[in-house]
């Protein structure tokens, strides 16, 4: 019986998923590595590290349920992902925007693969 529903559940979620899925899982862990630093390190106050480990369990949350595919938690991704890119957007100048390149072709990437999706979730 259990068996049947992980069958299931694969043959649901597309492969594309599957790999931005486990990309960002993999990038949430090294983002809890660096919390736990900061936690650590004796230069930070104590606001950074707590507002992070929000960020991170509010993300882990939502990946869960893209994991799951659930149409809340693309709804919720791709409200994170406006916001991330705006936010760099107003953060950065000319000259620093190299650095963020990566960051936003990464969601605008994960936002393509999530609003071509998003109807095949429940």
């Amino acid at each position: 019986m259990f068996e049947d529903s992980k069958v299931e559940l694969l043959h649901k979620r597309p492969t594309s998923i599957t790999t931005i899925c486990i990309l960002t899982f993999i990038l949430l862990f090294l983002f809890l590595a660096g919390i736990i630093i900061l936690f650590i390190a004796k230069g930070h106050d104590n606001f950074m590290p707590i507002l992070f480990a929000i960020f991170f369990v509010i993300h882990l949350i939502t990946w869960l349920g893209i994991w799951y595919m659930k149409k809340w938690a693309a709804y919720m991704a791709i409200a994170i992902i406006g916001i991330s890119i705006v936010v760099y957007s107003l953060s950065t100048t000319r000259k620093d925007l190299i650095y963020y390149v990566p960051s936003v072709a990464y969601y605008i990437i994960t936002l393509i693969i999530l609003l071509k999706n998003i109807k095949a979730m429940s």
